[in-house]
């Protein structure tokens, strides 16, 4: 019976462990897509046009074909989707393929401070 118990325990604390390793390896994905969200906010404003609204707009080809956006980003795709669920920015679809959606436009949302330096802006003209 004494071999029971022992094989009990240290299922337990095994178990435990795993969900504990679990936990922390769901913290740091969170911590990095948050990272790579961030990171494409920076490209895509060195690389996109700033609209008068604060806004930047910058096409999936030219974002994808950017030898600096290709270092960084492992899944660029993935980190858009992650943008895009974060209200970040905006495009039309779902999913962006290489060559078949190169024109379509990607909207960088403009942070709330910065919209409404951009109202203010216009409305002092």
């Amino acid at each position: 019976m004494r071999g029971f118990c022992f094989f009990h325990t240290r299922r337990r604390r095994y178990i435990q462990y795993k969900e504990e390793c679990r936990s922390e390896s769901i913290k740091s994905s969170a911590m990095n897509v948050e990272e790579e969200v961030e990171r494409l906010r920076e490209e895509i404003q060195r690389l996109g046009k700033l609209q008068e609204d604060g806004s930047y707009k910058v096409t999936f080809g030219v974002l994808f074909n950017d030898d600096r956006c290709a270092n960084i980003f492992e899944a660029l795709v993935g980190t858009l989707r992650a943008a895009k669920r974060r209200k970040f920015l905006t495009y039309d679809g779902e999913l962006l393929l290489q060559g078949v959606h190169d024109n379509v436009e990607i909207v960088l949302k403009p942070k709330p401070a910065a919209a409404a330096e951009a109202t203010a802006a216009v409305g002092t003209s």
